[in-house]
């Protein structure tokens, strides 16, 4: 298991992180605290090892959804809630409903990278399939899209999916797993069923023909 230890950034990183609008301060943020707490294993799409101890992380930002990258070390560093405390900005509940709606964000897109990569497809294809264009695909694999339940049935279609979002306590698990009830890990360690073939799948590639014209929801 990951030990939790502190990150470093370059004096201009914060200055730009003392600058962005607060919702989006709070992206990066939750970032930031994956990293923290998973220093070696937080991987595609949110962190890349560069070597030498960098890290990019990834993650979307604004209206229009621009990825944007920060390199850090992982050597020192205080976590940027001191910019709440510079500016005497207090927790409230707005601000945890906010937290909440990251991290949910965060856990789909995750979700949904893991379920893409495994099925082999591009983002370009995936989004053929759901009727989104790549660049909302990769917003919302980089955490900048709250899903809603017409986005969620659209995903899960065109991955021939079932979604699955377990809630226990102030955690969210939120899964794309195959039809017959299998997560793509369990699929690669069985033998060949041709019968799996099921209907169910046949359905849900229809469906995600069909909703090619919606919108991302």
């Amino acid at each position: 298991m990951d030990t939790p230890y502190v990150i470093e950034i370059e004096p201009e990183v914060r200055l730009w992180l003392m600058n962005l609008p607060y919702n989006d301060f709070l992206v990066v943020e939750h970032v930031a605290e994956l990293l923290r707490e998973r220093p070696t294993t937080l991987g595609e799409p949110y962190s890349r090892h560069l070597g030498d101890g960098i890290r990019e992380l990834r993650f979307s930002l604004g209206r229009r959804g621009e990825g944007e990258a920060v390199m850090v070390s992982h050597a020192r560093w205080k976590l940027a809630r001191d910019k709440k405390v510079a500016q005497g900005i207090a927790e409230d509940p707005e601000v945890e409903r906010r937290r909440e709606e990251i991290s949910l964000a965060f856990d789909l897109g995750q979700a949904v990278y893991d379920r893409r990569t495994a099925l082999g497809i591009s983002q370009t294809e995936l989004a053929r399939r759901a009727g989104m264009t790549q660049p909302q695909v990769s917003k919302l694999e980089l955490g900048g899209t709250v899903p809603t339940v017409p986005l969620l049935a659209r995903l899960a279609r065109a991955m021939e999916a079932m979604f699955r979002m377990e809630l226990f306590g102030s955690s969210i698990r939120v899964t794309f797993t195959d039809v017959d009830g299998t997560t793509p890990e369990e699929a690669r360690t069985e033998p060949p069923a041709t019968e799996r073939a099921s209907a169910p799948a046949a359905e849900a590639e229809a469906d995600a023909g069909s909703g090619r014209t919606a919108a991302t929801g």
